[in-house]
């Protein structure tokens, strides 16, 4: 089909660290597995606004930022046949790994590769609520399902396992899904969070986690309140903050044997403050691994096809509570801004 009748425009930056300017932009044509989506919904997470203020993966401008969509399918590439022209979908895109920015959401119509795109029906979530998912939750799932290789996924009535799962930071986007992906395939969770904010203790054990731990106590305190649940078959840090590494590190000389005294991080291979060398801190952009068809194309699609879909269409998966901003593309400056002071919440641009 001719994109030559779908008029774009995109909130362009045009060089390093300056802020978004709105103007015309190229429309898309889908290539093959590919689709052009009309944007109604753009999800903003921190590191959209990082790369704004700091440029460190040293991009090329002019660019068109975002990662996450949802919105109506336009067009259909060569050979997608799961999805069809006014599909409503979900998605995220390899706009930063592959600096292409005709995948750049934060413009009007924007492309999506079909194997990393959701359908949203009407018996689920809403685009506006579903858009928050696939981006923070893929990174969770290919955290544990490809990069701690848990064996055991998702599905309806999982059967219980004998191992247990620490997600550090269940408050946050990826700790959001991330307890959700290891309940959900069976393994007991133990998570930590503020226990001192309102209602989240019992929003953590909605989400699948049998204890909560607060992190804010003294690091022996949080030591001793994670140990009697040890040993961990997988540890996720998913706040990647310094401090977190001293705290798990004592956790893990105490508690596990030497071959697994590991610590999956979000973010970031820092070591500084690991505290004995039989600790292993281990990173990669797992969200990259995700448009990895040809390593990970099984993991992928499950994911998508499976997880994702019954996920949002049944509402097993809880997406994580997003500040909505309502306007044009002329407000993606302001959702920028919000989502560094949007502390462990997604901002969300309902485009009107």
């Amino acid at each position: 089909m001719s994109t030559s009748n779908f008029v774009n425009e995109a909130a362009w930056i045009n060089e390093a660290k300056a802020r978004v300017v709105v103007g015309p932009a190229d429309t898309p044509v889908p290539g093959p597995g590919e689709l052009l989506v009309k944007t109604e919904a753009i999800a903003f997470h921190p590191l959209d606004a990082k790369l704004q203020l700091f440029n460190f993966f040293d991009l090329p401008y002019p660019a068109i930022f975002g990662a996450s969509i949802g919105g109506t399918i336009v067009s259909v590439g060569p050979g997608v046949e799961q999805f069809k022209v006014d599909n409503a979908i979900v998605a995220t895109t390899p706009t930063y790994f592959i600096r292409d920015y005709r995948f750049g959401t934060f413009q009007k119509y924007a492309l999506v590769i079909a194997r990393n795109a959701v359908k949203v029906t009407a018996k689920g979530y809403t685009v506006t609520e579903a858009v928050t998912v696939p981006t923070q939750a893929s990174v969770a799932a290919l955290a544990l399902g490809v990069a701690a290789a848990l064996p055991h996924r998702p599905r309806a009535a999982a059967p219980k396992t004998a191992e247990t799962v620490l997600i550090w930071g269940a408050g946050g986007s990826v700790g959001t899904y991330a307890v959700q992906y290891a309940a959900q395939a069976g393994y007991t969770v133990i998570a930590t969070a503020s226990t001192a904010t309102a209602g989240e203790t019992e929003r953590v054990k909605a989400l699948g986690a049998t204890h909560v731990v607060d992190y804010r106590q003294s690091p022996e305190e949080v030591v001793a309140s994670l140990a009697p649940y040890a040993p961990y078959t997988v540890i996720l840090d998913a706040v990647a903050a310094p401090a977190t590494l001293a705290v798990i590190s004592k956790l893990l000389v105490q508690t596990q044997p030497d071959e697994a005294k590991r610590i999956i991080r979000s973010m970031g291979t820092d070591t500084q403050n690991v505290t004995d060398a039989s600790v292993k801190v281990e990173y990669t952009a797992y969200a990259k691994l995700g448009f990895d068809h040809d390593t990970h194309g099984e993991f992928v699609d499950y994911l998508w096809k499976d997880w994702f879909a019954n996920g949002l269409e049944n509402k097993s998966i809880t997406p994580q509570k997003p500040q909505i901003v309502e306007g044009g593309l002329d407000k993606v400056q302001e959702c920028l801004d919000l989502v560094l002071k949007a502390k462990n919440a997604q901002v969300v641009l309902k485009l009107t």
